[in-house]
């Protein structure tokens, strides 16, 4: 049987949806035969022994060959071009259009094989939907919306992917514009110390060097005190132990105790009465006692105490009780040790102090800083007594020349302030001085020459800047927030922070260090 190629042709009469042309050419003998409708292929009628094989759409390669035939001339025109006379960029177009073809070529296969593969999708679903229990209008239906499928998937993937690249545009526009970071340091609070050395000269020597000394007053004065002082030294002469007891009579007759009546604790220390009693039956009795032997373990506790002097069918009956712990005590005498001098000298000097400001200090209220200090080369001392003496008190007397040194306390302390903002790094500042917290001491005076050389100690407390920037905010860029925290953390000059994100579902560092705000805050 002669083979039948499909050969499609355009008809010139209007198409309807889904329908189209066929002529079938027999090869050997030419004949064309009438035009079949592709429903009469495909649709209802179709039956098993008209082969559906072989017939296929034109593609978009046939489409395209039609114009294939113009491009050979081109080519022969470069050859005969390229015959006459040698022309390399003739040359490299042509290599530049067989390149082309070839990609062309390519394109137009993988074309052809896609919409052979869906032509064969498609007549398997029209096989499928034939052999479906349906009705021969539905199959119809079912056909040509096979042949013939909507293209609205294809928009609706197009509209989605849109959407969902306008979403992330949007996000990251977001991202740049809205997210922030700002971060409140509370800065601590460092003390520090130091001292200086502060030149007083009188009104009568040369004016005071600024930053470097002060004006004042350095003069002395003679002052005299007397007290009484308790010798602390014992010489112990002897030890007693003393307490009560109460002797209780559970028997039916009077019981009578001499003095010395030895009463035993139950850890067989011995006690003895200090008097004679007679204990009424069924009654009881307080009387004293004593150690047989004193010493500070023999001040017990409450207890109770047998009579071992008594039968001893009576001991449960007789017996003695204590209520409160008794007392050791020692017997000597006073005599003066060397530390109660030590002490006597040093309450003296603190006395000539303080009656030289009751007595002087009027005269120098000019000045709200006035160092008062003992010459100790001017003390004398009298002492009622001597060392090994056995006194229970004792007089000593004292004489010694007072030094006034009075200069102002508050230009001393803006020396001071002076001499720390020296020692404070750039990025901090002194927060707090209180200049009536400098303590002053006397290293050298020459009162004939009105002049004094006094030590100040002092200290303050530095903290960051409002505008000090220790954070280096590339490095906290994407941290999280337990990252920045461990961060914030490490720095001795933070004292605490607060940390907030914008907006507050952010939990991580923007990545631009120009969205991160830091702000000291005290």
């Amino acid at each position: 049987m002669p083979k039948a190629k499909v050969k499609k042709e355009k008809s010139s009469l209007p198409k309807k949806a889904g329908k189209e042309e066929v002529t079938l050419i027999e090869e050997d003998k030419g004949e064309v035969k009438p035009p079949l409708e592709t429903n009469q292929v495909f649709g209802s009628s179709f039956s098993a022994d008209k082969p559906s094989v072989g017939i296929k759409k034109q593609t978009k390669k046939s489409r395209k060959s039609k114009s294939s035939p113009l491009r050979p001339q081109k080519s022969e025109q470069v050859d005969e071009a390229s015959e006459n006379s040698y022309n390399p960029s003739a040359d490299k177009e042509a290599s530049e259009i067989s390149r082309n073809e070839s990609e062309v070529s390519e394109t137009n296969q993988i074309e052809t094989d896609q919409e052979t593969s869906q032509e064969m999708d498609q007549n398997q679903e029209v096989d499928r939907i034939k052999s479906s229990p349906l009705q021969p209008a539905e199959k119809e239906k079912e056909v040509e919306k096979t042949m013939n499928p909507p293209k609205i998937n294809l928009y609706r993937k197009i509209a989605i992917s849109f959407i969902v690249l306008t979403v992330i545009l949007l996000g990251i526009i977001f991202y740049f514009s809205f997210v922030k970071l700002d971060i409140v340091l509370i800065p601590a609070q460092e003390r520090l110390s130091d001292s200086l050395v502060i030149d007083i000269y009188g009104s009568n020597n040369e004016p005071a060097v600024p930053g470097k000394s002060l004006a004042g007053i350095v003069e002395q004065t003679s002052i005299e005190e007397t007290n009484t002082y308790s010798a602390s030294g014992l010489k112990t002469i002897g030890e007693e132990v003393t307490g009560k007891v109460t002797i209780i009579n559970d028997y039916n007759k009077n019981q009578p105790l001499v003095a010395t009546t030895r009463l035993l604790a139950p850890d067989n220390k011995l006690f003895r009465i200090k008097s004679t009693v007679n204990v009424p039956a069924g009654g009881s009795q307080e009387v004293e006692i004593y150690a047989d032997k004193p010493s500070a373990e023999m001040a017990i506790g409450p207890t109770k105490f047998t009579i071992p002097g008594l039968w001893a069918g009576l001991q449960d009956k007789i017996y003695a009780e204590s209520k409160e712990k008794f007392v050791y005590g020692q017997q000597g005498k006073k005599y003066i040790e060397q530390s109660d001098l030590d002490q006597a000298a040093k309450d003296l000097k603190r006395r000539l102090l303080e009656k030289a400001k009751m007595e002087i200090g009027e005269n120098y209220k000019g000045y709200n800083e006035v160092i008062y200090s003992v010459d100790e080369n001017t003390i004398s001392t009298q002492v009622e007594g001597k060392v090994g003496e056995e006194k229970e008190k004792f007089d000593v007397s004292m004489k010694a020349m007072v030094t006034i040194v009075a200069f102002s306390g508050d230009e001393a302390g803006e020396m001071a302030k002076r001499k720390l903002s020296e020692v404070i790094p750039d990025n901090k500042e002194l927060v707090e001085f209180k200049t009536e917290e400098m303590s002053y001491s006397l290293d050298n005076f020459d009162t004939e020459a009105g002049q004094a050389t006094v030590s100040a100690s002092f200290t303050g407390k530095m903290s960051l800047k409002n505008e000090a920037d220790i954070i280096d905010r590339q490095k906290i860029v994407n941290l999280t927030r337990e990252q920045l925290e461990d961060y914030l953390s490490g720095f001795k000059e933070i004292a605490g922070y607060e940390i907030n994100f914008f907006p507050s579902f952010i939990d991580k560092v923007p990545n631009l260090a120009d969205r991160i705000k830091i702000e000291v805050r005290r």
